[in-house]
């Protein structure tokens, strides 16, 4: 990793220890937030902080969760979403510095990102740039950092490849089969819908991965409240038959966290649906997983993804009027066109994804705690 200068400057600074105040989890006890390769069946994604803990140690500064560096014990507290606990807090020192980063969208707790709860902190780190527009010196932009391979072969496949290849898959932790209200902009639906539609009429051509037994979702269908008071045990049983009629078919188990990219390479294209959508910049590892793959992501999330990620890399959900129209492209693209896509992505991986990488946090965060 290059260390900017930002970095340097810390050596000259009075910041001893950093304190990274995250969700209270026996996983993120001691060490285990830095060095796990899975939290409960998911690739960790906390490797831009191994990063930052790793130059810092290079510095002589020690950055550990709050299980290990108190947060009243440390000259640098950053909080990781985790807003409520500062309501109250009471700052040891007045030269202590508190930044808070929002990665979480606000579908998951909305008060991490109201101005009521920002006024606990000095700095506030964002992929939503809108909020830069509230204090250009306390809210800062940032890209969720992303861990690029260390070495890509990334070998373009040949025509009979290309061919035999499998068409299209999803490999999602989470959906619902139920809508959630509007203002949530959830696109778990949406995965469900993509899952139920593949199931009806094509259930060999998608292929659908995922950490936990989607069974279990089933049983909290819509009006499932009733069928608890009649039997405890009915919307369990209805559950079940939903299941086996509107996505079992499609359903190829779990697979390892680590393992995701190796998945990916064996289908041409991957349903890559964000969590949510409308949330401007909240562009996450999913894309990235599809082009270091070599599978070509069919995107949909982030509505300013293409002034991030240029268009010709991804397929465009939101430009079919249907799943029907999608799947027909999908199936009539040659490999010409699709060679392409993936043409195109490996450009962008090689010279315009940077801004994302785990080191341009690490600078960044520096260059904001040094004193």
């Amino acid at each position: 990793m290059l260390i900017s200068p930002y970095c340097i400057t810390l050596m000259r600074s009075s910041i001893h220890k950093v304190c990274l105040f995250v969700r209270e989890d026996l996983a993120a006890m001691g060490d285990a937030f830095f060095e796990a390769e899975e939290f409960y069946g998911m690739k960790s994604d906390t490797y831009m902080y191994k990063a930052l803990r790793d130059v810092l140690k290079r510095e002589g500064i020690s950055l550990g969760t709050q299980y290990k560096n108190r947060p009243e014990d440390s000259d640098v507290v950053i909080c990781l979403n985790e807003t409520l606990f500062f309501v109250n807090y009471k700052r040891s020192s007045k030269n202590k510095k508190l930044i808070l980063i929002l990665t979480e969208p606000p579908v998951y707790n909305a008060k991490d990102w109201t101005v009521e709860r920002h006024v606990y902190f000095d700095l506030v780190l964002s992929y939503d740039k809108d909020l830069l527009h509230r204090s250009q010196n306390k809210y800062h932009f940032i890209h969720f950092p992303i861990e690029f391979q260390k070495t890509t072969t990334y070998v373009l496949p040949s025509e009979s490849e290309f061919h035999s290849k499998k068409l299209v898959s999803m490999v999602a932790g989470a959906f619902t089969i139920t809508k959630a209200p509007r203002e949530y902009n959830s696109l778990l639906y949406e995965r469900y819908k993509i899952l139920k539609f593949y199931n009806r009429n094509y259930p060999n051509l998608l292929d659908f991965f995922s950490r936990n037994p989607p069974v279990e979702k089933f049983k909290h269908f819509r009006g499932a409240k009733i069928f608890y008071t009649l039997h405890e045990a009915l919307p369990r049983w209805i559950g079940k038959v939903l299941y086996k009629s509107q996505i079992s078919s499609v359903y190829r188990g779990a697979i390892p966290g680590t393992q995701k990219q190796a998945v990916l390479s064996q289908y041409k294209f991957n349903f890559c649906l964000e969590n949510t959508h409308g949330i401007k910049g909240l562009i996450s590892e999913k894309i990235f997983d599809c082009f270091e793959a070599g599978t070509v992501p069919i995107y949909f999330g982030a509505p300013d993804i293409k002034e991030h990620i240029p268009e010709n890399c991804f397929i465009d959900y939101g430009l079919f009027t249907s799943l029907k129209e999608l799947h027909v492209h999908l199936k009539e693209m040659n490999y010409k066109t699709y060679l392409c896509y993936l043409k195109n992505a490996h450009t962008f991986l090689n010279k315009g994804a940077r801004p994302f990488s785990a080191d341009e946090f690490v600078n960044k965060v520096c260059a904001l705690i040094k004193v």
